[in-house]
């Protein structure tokens, strides 16, 4: 097996002395951070409790958040993990709120974010005009 990186996966570059990251010598396989709920992850916030998010209605990627922001910066440790949202009240409707993966709200450009709209309003109803 080569020492190389896997797409879809993050790595720790840098840690503390005795910590596995790619800085400290250790492989690419052994400085590998899984998102597991409950687990502790660092990023430039400070430290923060993973909490499982579902998965994105378009591509089916696991999503996540943290504990105390379930909606954190994308540029983190999440990366594109990070659980995006629409909210029904942005769009004048009523429903639950929607999550997709943030590459498939953000970075495929119009054509994913328009179907991540739609998914999202087929779940939703017009708010009622009084």
């Amino acid at each position: 097996m080569e020492n190389k990186p896997e797409s879809g996966k993050q790595y720790a570059l840098t840690g503390g002395s005795g910590e596995a990251c790619i800085a400290n010598g250790n492989s690419w396989a052994e400085s590998e951070v899984p998102f597991v709920p409950g687990n502790i992850i660092k990023d430039l916030g400070g430290e923060h409790v993973i909490i499982g998010m579902g998965s994105c209605g378009l591509c089916n990627r696991r999503l996540y958040g943290y504990e105390d922001c379930p909606y954190p910066d994308p540029r983190g440790a999440l990366g594109d993990n990070t659980a995006s949202v629409f909210v029904s009240e942005d769009y004048n409707m009523e429903g639950p709120d929607v999550t997709v993966c943030w590459d498939c709200s953000n970075n495929n450009g119009a054509e994913t974010y328009n179907l991540a709209l739609s998914l999202a309003k087929n779940q939703w109803e017009s708010k009622v005009q009084s």
